[in-house]
């Protein structure tokens, strides 16, 4: 293999750093040195997504090589998706030619020319493929003639009384490209078109397109596979998907097994019948797809975008109360990122195309298991779900799973993406439980510390009456509140209590003591939330505290500065007589963050509070 080939191949298979741009500047030179093409250079352009110079190397192959079935069944492909039918028709027809065998060459064809509005010529190989393929083969092209008229398939009058009962699947109309878009549609300006080499390997490449109903059309029409993000850019989800799947160990012990085989098939086919009607009985009617080669995919629609955190939060909860108990299976929840930050995430196929590594349809089956004979009538009238229904649907499984985690199994309420970071080698201080908490807002509000920090920052205010009242928080939003209110004890509380009124939280992120390190500062708020800073008085004076950096919890430090500073000469003690007890019991002073709060008695037997700071803000050093 050319060693530059090896390099680069090898680099986008481990996802290192800027190897797309490298395969793209590495046939850019190909190109200007007019170095010879080569089929591994093509391919390796479209995993890189580079589309646009694949197709160049393609045509070069072709020129090349004009009798190449893997050149030709990819130029097909390409200038299908240029628009230009008149050349992919003409590839597809000459792939047919020098492989009259291969299904998928037909297959090509016909979608080909239904496409191009040339139906004659699709019917008339239709029939010619009842020579040449199998019954299966052919009643799957019929598939894809329209459904207007007769179906042009060729039958003896022995075969008409057989199949009389068979219906076959109509071809869709433009309603129905339409409305499949508006139903899967992902992550703006971008997809995915799955792909499958001769040498056995398969994946998907990125297509930076947006995803339209003409793109719709061709993938229910067989020309390409079409797979999706599901996170939009502003982190809502048209779908919640459940992936059932059989695991990698047991078709790898059933290889070569027939009956094992058969086993594991109607397992995941039984399986997969069952979640479906326990989602029906939790109210949310799920879509049943056979994925095309080894599972099951059952997609909940929506009928208005929600939050992909609230539907990651209902997909990870009904996997943990119901998800398959047999080893043997495993169940994966689309979306899988809440949040995908700066990349496109995890994508997945949608239904009804052909899956390129078994040439099968992807059917939607009906409650008994059995292929819908029009699957587009069965999308049309498929119930979309509301954003009250999956809350609904949330309570319901939280009181199923009795307050169980809904992490996914192996899964750590460690520190997870995005968390504020902890001083590396430094030990848990021993804190003691956080207290029972908050039940009401009004007992939220009722306590000192939290009240001081809300009437001073009104970004942690509006943060806190959003959850109180929505019900929902960004992951980013919880984020801030977890490293603004989580250095105390009734801090701790306070958040518990704030991310337990949120549908879309995972139960795993409540805290259980206070945190070490730093609090989150104002500048880091600022970079996180800006479309909420920017509207809020986000500019507090920390005048008193210079040489602190500024953090929301400052504004516990200029309360207690108040306390101190209007303490009576006399000596009486003013301060509460619950945070005197609590310091005394700990020795006379209590730690904040690095620094720390002291009592400390005068001459007169007075008591007053000594503020000892740290090298840094309350709670630690700079951030």
């Amino acid at each position: 293999m050319d060693p530059a080939l090896a390099e680069l191949t090898a680099a986008l298979a481990t996802g290192e750093e800027g190897a797309c741009i490298r395969v793209r500047e590495a046939l850019a030179e190909r190109l200007r040195r007019k170095v010879p093409p080569a089929l591994a250079w093509a391919e390796l352009a479209e995993r890189a997504g580079e589309h646009n110079l694949a197709f160049r190397e393609y045509q070069r192959l072709l020129a090349a090589e004009p009798r190449s079935v893997p050149v030709l069944r990819a130029l097909a492909v390409r200038y299908e998706e240029r628009g230009d039918l008149e050349h992919a028709v003409a590839c597809a027809e000459r792939w047919r030619r020098l492989a009259p065998a291969d299904p998928a060459a037909w297959r090509m064809a016909v979608a080909l020319l239904v496409a191009a509005d040339t139906v004659p010529r699709a019917r008339e190989l239709v029939r010619e493929a009842g020579e040449r393929l199998s019954e299966a083969a052919r009643l799957e092209l019929a598939r894809l003639l329209p459904r207007e008229g007769p179906a042009g398939v060729r039958r003896d009058e022995a075969e008409e009384s057989e199949e009389e009962d068979q219906t076959e699947t109509p071809g869709p109309t433009d309603a129905d490209a339409v409305r499949f878009c508006r139903s899967f549609s992902g992550r703006e300006g971008a997809y995915a078109r799955q792909w499958w080499g001769e040498g056995g390997e398969g994946g998907y490449s990125p297509v930076r397109e947006p995803f339209t109903p003409a793109v719709a059309r061709r993938h229910l029409l067989g020309a390409i596979t079409v797979g999706v993000y599901p996170v939009r850019h502003d982190g809502t989800v048209l779908f919640l998907a459940f992936d059932l799947d059989i695991a990698r160990r047991a078709i790898s012990a059933a290889r070569g097994k027939v009956d094992e085989s058969r086993r594991l098939r109607r397992l995941v086919a039984d399986e997969a019948l069952r979640l479906g009607a326990v989602l029906a009985e939790l109210g949310l009617p799920a879509l049943l797809e056979d994925s095309g080669y080894k599972g099951r995919h059952l997609w909940l629609l929506l009928n208005e975008p929600i939050a992909a955190d609230t539907a990651r939060r209902l997909g990870l909860l009904f996997a943990q109360a119901h998800g398959p108990a047999a080893r043997e299976l495993q169940i994966e929840v689309f979306p899988k990122q809440a949040d995908p930050g700066t990349g496109l995430g995890n994508l997945i196929k949608l239904p009804l195309g052909l899956h390129r590594r078994t040439g099968r349809t992807c059917s939607l089956l009906d409650g008994a298991g059995v292929s819908f004979p029009d699957p587009h009538r069965a999308l049309r009238e498929h119930p979309r779900l509301t954003a009250g229904e999956i809350v609904r649907g949330i309570e319901r499984l939280e009181a199923r799973c009795g307050g169980r985690s809904a992490a996914p199994a192996g899964g750590s309420p460690a520190r997870r993406r995005g968390e504020e970071p902890r001083p590396g080698n430094e030990a848990e201080p021993q804190c003691e439980p956080a207290a029972a908490g908050p039940r009401t807002w009004a007992e939220l509000e009722a306590e000192p510390e939290i009240a001081r920090l809300f009437s001073g920052c009104p970004v942690l205010h509006r943060l806190a009456r959003q959850a109180e009242s929505e019900r929902r928080l960004r992951y980013a939003e919880r984020i801030v509140l977890r490293h603004a209110l989580g250095h105390s004890t009734a801090g701790v509380a306070a958040f518990n209590y704030l991310v337990g009124r949120c549908a879309n939280a995972d139960r795993t992120e409540r805290l259980d003591t206070p945190l070490s390190g730093f609090p989150i500062s104002c500048a880091k708020i600022r970079r996180r939330l800006p479309e909420i800073t920017s509207r809020l008085p986000c500019n507090c004076d920390f005048g008193f505290a210079s040489e602190q950096y500024p953090t929301p919890r400052l504004h516990l430090l200029a309360a207690n500065r108040a306390v101190e500073d209007t303490a009576p000469a006399s000596g009486a003690a003013t301060l509460d007589e619950e945070l005197v007890a609590l310091i005394a019991r700990r020795g006379g002073e209590i730690a904040v963050g690095d620094g720390c709060l002291r009592l400390r008695a005068g001459p007169d037997g007075a008591i007053a509070l000594e503020i000892v700071p740290g090298p840094g803000a309350v709670g630690g050093g700079a951030a």
